[in-house]
């Protein structure tokens, strides 16, 4: 077997007269390799509506949803939650409709967030139909109809912008 051209490598030759490790000493490359239309690159589109991170987005949403007294209600249980604003739980009162985790393009969307109350939040993210029954006269249904709304808006936002 032929030995690799490089000084003092002796593993077999795999292309050239060089081995796999050495093929970059290679002279016969063509130097302007075309790139095939498939394997070019995207351009990177911006999808951060405006906002350089979750907590500037957080601060709008909030401001926005002040009543004219200045209050935050949230609009599925009826709870006010303006005094949640100088604790931790404050992080919690702003609820993606579709989780950022698998609509990454509107993570940031101001349209998939709303303001509601910590339990709230926790309930439509985690709790089971039991659960659930314990707090009847919170709006549910009209969660769900949201949430199934802006998936339909999703799909649409994906398309417009060419997006898999």
């Amino acid at each position: 077997m032929k030995q690799c051209k490089k000084e003092g490598c002796y593993q077999n030759v795999f292309s050239n007269g060089f081995c796999c490790n050495h093929q970059y000493l290679r002279t016969d490359k063509k130097v302007n390799k075309k790139i095939s239309y498939k394997s070019q690159k995207k351009s990177i589109q911006d999808f951060s509506f405006g906002f350089e991170n979750q907590i500037d987005l957080f601060n709008w949403c909030w401001e926005k949803a002040k009543n004219e007294k200045g209050r935050v209600i949230c609009q599925f249980t009826g709870i006010d939650i303006t005094d949640l604003k100088e604790t931790n739980m404050w992080y919690s009162c702003f609820a993606h409709v579709l989780p950022k985790g698998r609509y990454t393009y509107w993570k940031l969307n101001p349209e998939n967030i709303r303001v509601v109350a910590p339990l709230f939040h926790q309930f439509v993210d985690q709790s089971t139909a039991l659960q659930r029954e314990k707090h009847p006269e919170w709006k549910y249904k009209e969660w769900i109809s949201l949430v199934f709304e802006m998936k339909l808006k999703y799909q649409d936002f994906k398309k417009q912008n060419q997006l898999s």
